[in-house]
């Protein structure tokens, strides 16, 4: 797997990207998240002020409930994080190794986001990164193909009213994660 570069750490940790909260809260989709945009997974517990620890499944402590965890904890879970997106990221992008930094930090960045995934063809359908319509375009050299592609993603269901909807949050980290794909070293 190719090394994580320091500037995929400091483009998710901008406030506009993902931003560091020190304690578990609900994403826009209704999802608990924590730290620098780790999706709390069954089984990870959260100490509350009250001593006990929290986990998924259990109802919602309230605000203030949480102990704030020291950005060293963050830091660390997002490290775990993204070297999941980078294996996805490495397995299923063709010459990795022939995009500079930037591009590969902005790859991360949207694989993290979206997920690793399984590509086309697999037993549970095309998912996430490794069969988004981006990486195919990717794959086959059509740049402008694959900006379409990423800027797609730029929708979340909403989970009061359980649609689809396009998410200015989502559309501003696309045109972001696109500029540092963009960006020269």
């Amino acid at each position: 797997m190719r090394a994580i570069p320091q500037q995929c750490f400091d483009f998710l940790a901008d406030p506009e990207i993902e931003n560091w909260i020190p304690h578990p809260y609900r994403d826009q989709k209704g999802l608990w998240t924590y730290g620098i945009g780790h999706l709390i997974l069954q089984g990870e517990s959260y100490p509350l002020k009250s001593g006990y620890l929290w986990k998924i499944g259990m109802p919602d402590p309230g605000k203030g409930a949480f102990v704030d965890a020291p950005r060293s904890d963050a830091d660390r879970v997002c490290a775990q994080d993204l070297t999941k997106a980078a294996n996805s990221v490495c397995q299923y992008t063709v010459n990795i190794d022939q995009y500079n930094d930037n591009q590969y930090s902005a790859l991360l960045a949207f694989a993290f986001n979206i997920g690793g995934g399984a590509p086309a063809g697999s037993l549970y359908g095309p998912k996430g990164y490794a069969g988004s319509s981006m990486l195919t375009a990717l794959n086959r050299g059509d740049l402008p193909g694959c900006f379409v592609g990423w800027a797609k993603w730029n929708k979340f269901t909403n989970p009061a009213t359980k649609t689809l909807e396009i998410s200015a949050g989502l559309v501003k980290r696309r045109n972001l994660e696109m500029a540092l794909y963009n960006k020269p070293l």
